[in-house]
């Protein structure tokens, strides 16, 4: 006996290996798909991508996707962290690398974006350090004692006098600030002020 093929026996159906398929189906026209964990009829973005199957889509949808995965890793917290750091210290040398590269790409687009604020406060810094300038331990706005690491230097004249600062706290540093931005929003029709 001999193979029967369905395809001249019945014209609508067509098969074959992987799914079997309508004619004239396709899954560029689908706009729904069932989840085959939760049973349920979703639009395509509710499913993530995936190159394996026909349609292009995950079989489940992303809700199960991230309860299976939040399952997976609070049912033995310490045993999914101790997989993790052994991943971690197998490739250690890798990934050191990798971050290495990346913290100095990103530290170089900040340092070209910040160039004259890290110039002015590295010479701020430096004068601090070697005594040309005494940091005082009384915020100039507020009159509040503080320890002298609390205290910062805002560069009240702009970035191009580097060691003409008022010694602020944090929090009247931060009001500082924001006053700047509110006064060079072009709404309010003001020219950027330079800080």
């Amino acid at each position: 006996m001999g193979i029967i093929n369905l395809a001249k026996r019945s014209p609508i159906l067509l098969f074959t290996r992987k799914v079997t398929m309508i004619r004239g189906f396709s899954f560029k026209k689908m706009k729904t798909k069932k989840c085959s964990k939760c049973k349920i009829v979703k639009k395509l973005d509710k499913f993530y991508g995936c190159k394996r199957t026909t349609s292009k889509k995950a079989s489940w949808c992303k809700d199960c996707i991230r309860i299976s995965n939040q399952e997976k890793y609070y049912f033995d917290v310490e045993k999914t962290r101790e997989k993790e750091r052994i991943k971690y210290l197998k490739n250690i040398d890798k990934n050191r690398a990798r971050a290495r590269i990346y913290n100095k790409d990103k530290n170089k687009v900040k340092y070209k974006k910040f160039k004259i604020e890290s110039q002015a406060r590295a010479k701020l810094n430096y004068a601090v350090r070697s005594g040309k300038i005494l940091k005082p331990k009384i915020c100039d706005n507020c009159k509040i004692k503080l320890p002298s690491r609390k205290i910062q230097g805002h560069h009240y004249k702009g970035y191009k006098y580097p060691l003409e600062v008022m010694w602020l706290c944090r929090l009247c540093h931060a009001r500082e600030h924001n006053i700047i931005t509110l006064l060079s929003r072009p709404e309010i029709g003001l020219k950027d002020k330079e800080e």
